[in-house]
C-alpha cells in the first residue's frame, strides 16, 4: 500500500474535504491542528478511481491523528439524524484512531459497518458519549495497546459482527455502563487490555435461536494471555441450547476476574 502525505486540517469542513479526497490504493495520515468541533456525521467509504466513474469503488485507508492534543469534539447541537455516530467507517475502508475523540449524550465517537476495519491505536481516546465504539455487520474491530475508551454512558464498546477479526489485544476500557457488548454471532478475542469501574465490565449476550439462523455470542481469551475483567454471560432459556461454546480461556491464559452465569458467580482458582 503506497503512503501519501500527511494532510493537516483545522476546522470540520477541512476535515471532510481530505476524507473525501482520500484516494483509492493509499493511506492518507489527517492531521488534526486544533480542536475541531463538529455538527454533522463524519463519512469514510468506498470511492470511485478519478475519471472512472463506471469503475468498482474501491477503500481507502485514513489514519486520524493530531499534534498539540487536539481533540475532535462533538458539538452540542450535533446532527443526530445521520446515525448518530460522529465517525461513520462503511463499505470496505479501514480507519486507525490514534487522538483524542469527545462525543456527548447525544452521540456516539464511532461506528464501523458492512466490511469496513476500525483500529484504535496508541493515543486513541474515546470517551464521552452514549456508547464509544459500534461494530456491526460484517465489520472488523482491533484494539491496542495504548488506546483508550471510557466514560461513555452506555457501552463503551458494542459489538455485533460476525467478522473472524474483533479483538482487543490491550488498552484501557473504564468507567463505562457496560465496558464490552456482544452480541448477534460475534466471536471476541480477548489476549489483553484491562477493564475497570464499568458497571459490568464485559457482557456475553444471550443466544437467539430463530432458525434457520441461530445467533450465538462468544468470547476467546487467547493462548497464554493476562485479561483483568469481570465477565458476565446471559445465558438462554429458551432451547435448543447454544450453537458454540460462549466462553473459551485457551492454554495458558490467565483471567483475573469473576465470571457470571445468570445469576450464578464463578471464581477462576
Amino acid at each position: 500500500t503506497a503512503h501519501a502525505m500527511d494532510r493537516p486540517v483545522t476546522t470540520e469542513q477541512n476535515l471532510q474535504t481530505e476524507i473525501d479526497q482520500a484516494g483509492p490504493g493509499t493511506t492518507t495520515t489527517i492531521v488534526l491542528q486544533n480542536d475541531i468541533r463538529i455538527t454533522n456525521t463524519l463519512t469514510i467509504q468506498d470511492k470511485h478511481e478519478p475519471g472512472n466513474p463506471s469503475a468498482p469503488a474501491q477503500p481507502r485507508e485514513i489514519i486520524l491523528t493530531a499534534v498539540n492534543g487536539a481533540k475532535l469534539i462533538a458539538s452540542n447541537d450535533f446532527n443526530v439524524g445521520q446515525g448518530g455516530s460522529m465517525i461513520s467507517v462503511v463499505g470496505s475502508c479501514k480507519l486507525t484512531i490514534q487522538c483524542k475523540i469527545v462525543a456527548n449524550e447525544r452521540c456516539s465517537a464511532v461506528s464501523v459497518s458492512n466490511n469496513a476495519g476500525l483500529t484504535l491505536g496508541p493515543g486513541a481516546d474515546l470517551h464521552g458519549g452514549n456508547d464509544g465504539v459500534i461494530v456491526n455487520s460484517a465489520a472488523s474491530f482491533s484494539m491496542l495497546d495504548g488506546s483508550s475508551v471510557h466514560n461513555n454512558n452506555g457501552t463503551g464498546i458494542s459489538v455485533n459482527s460476525p467478522s473472524s477479526d474483533i479483538q482487543i489485544s490491550g488498552g484501557s476500557i473504564k468507567n463505562n455502563g457496560t465496558g464490552v457488548h456482544v452480541g448477534g454471532n460475534s466471536n471476541l478475542k480477548l489476549s489483553g487490555g484491562t477493564f475497570t469501574s464499568n458497571t459490568n465490565d464485559v457482557v456475553i449476550g444471550a443466544p437467539t435461536m430463530a432458525m434457520p439462523d441461530p445467533q450465538t455470542p462468544s468470547v476467546t481469551i487467547g493462548n497464554d494471555s493476562t485479561v483483568t475483567a469481570n465477565i458476565q454471560i446471559n445465558g438462554s432459556s429458551t432451547p435448543p441450547p447454544p450453537t458454540k461454546t460462549q466462553l473459551t480461556i485457551q492454554p495458558g491464559a490467565t483471567l483475573n476476574g469473576n465470571v457470571t452465569v445468570g445469576g450464578f458467580q464463578f471464581k477462576p482458582a
